[in-house]
């Protein structure tokens, strides 16, 4: 009976987990604010794939597969830089909305809104970041 209790319990905590990160995953691309605070912070700590995820490229009617990878692995490399970037200032202390504008659709995207953030490292230095974010779903995604 313990043994069960404990497997039924472990299931539960299991399910729970998995379901908060789903929402916090969401929740970070909610609005063009928390998607573009998502993903300077993937940017700067090392998580490609999570950035590579929030991408929107533009249409596949104007964008063949080899130009997507190769989109993609500048990314991961820009990545990389960022990260090391972020340890040499000691990592980040925080990430500010600083602006946001508006942009007009276009042939190629959906209007959209273009997010200005700060980052601030450890050390007290500053980045500044642009990020152009379109709507997609219910999410925002950084248009390139």
């Amino acid at each position: 009976m313990r043994f069960f209790r404990h497997i039924v319990l472990t299931a539960v905590l299991s399910c729970l987990a998995l379901f908060a990160a789903s929402c916090g995953s969401e929740k970070s691309a909610a609005t063009p604010e928390n998607a573009a605070v998502t993903f300077v912070e993937y940017l700067y700590t090392g998580k490609g794939d999570e950035a590579v995820g929030m991408l929107q490229i533009m249409s596949s009617k104007e964008v063949d597969a080899a130009t997507k990878e190769m989109i993609t692995g500048k990314l991961k490399a820009a990545v990389i830089q960022g990260q090391e970037k972020a340890q040499d200032r000691g990592g980040i202390d925080k990430i500010e909305v600083v602006k946001t504008e508006e942009f007009a659709a276009s042939s190629r995207h959906e209007a959209g809104k273009t997010v200005r953030v700060q980052v601030i490292f450890k050390d007290g230095s500053t980045e500044n970041e642009k990020v152009d974010l379109i709507p997609v779903g219910d999410a925002w995604k950084v248009w390139i």
